[in-house]
């Protein structure tokens, strides 16, 4: 991965974040994969006349590889924890993470 620092932009809401891991052997990184899922459908309100097969969002479901600390491997499913700048997830069986909506737009 490479990063370039701009000292220009000072639009930090779209700005990509990014949070160090230790890689020295008593922290090991593991890769994790995160969902988020979406509205279903991309219309505020349906009409009776509106073609609903063209209000279905069909990209609602986000999967997104992350590096998570080797920490995560102790967690149980079922266990809820808040990955920094992204939000709360609940594990799992398969430890994969779930994104726990807070009721904020993500607009």
């Amino acid at each position: 991965m490479s990063l370039r620092l701009d000292l220009e932009d000072k639009d930090f809401r779209k700005t990509k974040k990014f949070t160090w891991l230790s890689s020295n052997s008593e922290s090991i990184i593991r890769d994790a994969k995160i969902v988020e899922f979406d509205h279903l459908i991309n219309k505020e309100k349906v009409e009776e006349n509106d073609d609903f097969d063209a209000l279905v969002n069909r990209d609602s479901i986000v999967e997104t590889r992350i590096f998570a600390s080797s920490a995560v491997n102790q967690l149980n499913p079922g266990d809820c924890l808040q990955f920094l700048r992204k939000g709360n997830y609940r594990m799992d069986a398969s430890g994969v993470f779930f994104y726990i909506p807070d009721g904020s737009s993500k607009n």
